[in-house]
């Protein structure tokens, strides 16, 4: 599912919910994120997951084609890690359809 597919569900779902409302709830919700992730910060959803932060240290890498040693700066990833009620959830849904393959 890709962004305007959740804001087409949503405003079905809600269909006293204009299309742009839903967008633009939608857009604040991400930005949020953005934001409190950005500022170090983690994002706790509750039956959903956790997204957090997680410093790399810069390391030597190399270029697989060339050989030639480089170094890999340093940087911040985003991590997600699963709520109970998601992962039951999924499964559940997952007995009843086949997974798609990604692809």
């Amino acid at each position: 599912m890709i962004k305007s597919e959740l804001i087409d569900n949503i405003a079905k779902k809600y269909p006293f919910l204009s299309n742009s409302v839903v967008e633009a709830a939608v857009n604040v919700i991400i930005e949020s994120m953005i934001e409190e992730l950005g500022a170090g910060g983690q994002v706790h959803i509750r039956g959903f997951g956790n997204f957090f932060i997680l410093k790399r240290e810069a390391i030597m890498g190399r270029n697989p084609k060339t050989g030639v040693a480089l170094l890999i700066r340093a940087r911040h990833v985003v991590r997600f890690r699963t709520g109970k009620e998601l992962k039951k959830r999924v499964d559940e849904y997952s007995n009843q359809y086949p997974i798609k393959k990604l692809l």
